[in-house]
């Protein structure tokens, strides 16, 4: 879709999702803000990661991979659509 010198950003395909769920796992403040418990431990489950990319095609979003061009390893998911755009990455690759 889009590429910078050391990121491209392209469609997610099944073969990514387990890439994709350890990307989710890597980053708990994002998980504790979008997914906390009473006890304010994050819970994402990769069920919960497969449900919230259905709802994102239902609602016209559009999740999007964040690669890094030298070996086309998964690093962060851009989620766009609705006038809103937000990205989650792991800490060590965006």
């Amino acid at each position: 879709m889009f590429e910078t010198q050391r990121l491209t950003v392209a469609p997610i395909e099944d073969e990514h999702l387990n890439e994709l769920y350890l990307v989710y796992l890597s980053n708990p403040d994002y998980l504790c803000l979008t997914e906390g418990t009473p006890d304010g431990v994050g819970v994402y489950t990769r069920d919960q990661m497969l449900r919230d990319l259905q709802v994102a095609e239902w609602t016209g979003r559009i999740p999007l991979g964040v690669f890094r061009r030298e070996d086309r390893k998964l690093i962060g998911i851009l989620d766009t659509g609705n006038g809103r755009t937000k990205m989650v990455c792991r800490g060590w690759g965006c």
